[in-house]
């Protein structure tokens, strides 16, 4: 019994980062058609550029502030 229980530990901790990655690439597809769709969406753009800031993928973050900024200068979160 013990033995079966570790392969599910196992089972289960080899499948969250396949989860995970899952769900940022679900989210980045979705944001990304919402940008597709209304490209001055700055609620989107603030979101995807935060997501891609978390998977250290700092250059396209950048790109989505600056489009943010372009449309709003004042806006808070990416003059941070």
């Amino acid at each position: 019994m013990a033995r079966k229980s570790e392969a599910k530990r196992t089972d289960i901790s080899h499948s969250r980062p396949i989860d995970t990655s899952t769900t940022w690439i679900r989210r980045i597809d979705e944001l990304q058609y919402r940008l597709t769709v209304c490209p001055t969406d700055i609620s989107s753009r603030c979101q995807l550029a935060m997501v891609l800031e978390r998977l250290a993928q700092h250059e396209d973050a950048l790109f989505n502030w600056k489009a943010v900024l372009a449309c709003d200068p004042n806006n808070l979160n990416a003059r941070e």
